[in-house]
C-alpha cells in the first residue's frame, strides 16, 4: 500500500467519508470527499501534521461547514421574514 494511502486510511477523519457510488463498474466519489482526501494528504505529506492533528483539524473543518449551513439557513429565514413585511 502506498504511504499516502496508508496515512489517509489510518486517520479517523477518513471514516467520515461516504462510500463511492458505482457507475459502469467504476468508483465515483463526491467532490467533497475528494477535497477532504486531498486536504488530509496535503496536511500529512506537505505540512507534516500527525494523525492526531489531522483528526482535530478535520473536526474543526466539519464544525465550520456545519456553522456555515446554520448561518445560510438563518440568513434565508431572515430575508424571507423581511420580504413578507
Amino acid at each position: 500500500m502506498p504511504p499516502s494511502t496508508a496515512s489517509l486510511s489510518g486517520t479517523g477523519s477518513s471514516r467520515r467519508m461516504s462510500s463511492p457510488s458505482r457507475v459502469k463498474k467504476r468508483c465515483q466519489f463526491r467532490d467533497a470527499d475528494l477535497a477532504r482526501a486531498r486536504l488530509i494528504l496535503d496536511l500529512t505529506n506537505g505540512v507534516g501534521v500527525n494523525e492526531a492533528g489531522i483528526d482535530v483539524i478535520m473536526d474543526l473543518v466539519d464544525q465550520l461547514h456545519g456553522l456555515r449551513m446554520i448561518m445560510r439557513a438563518t440568513s434565508s429565514r431572515l430575508w424571507a421574514t423581511r420580504l413578507q413585511r
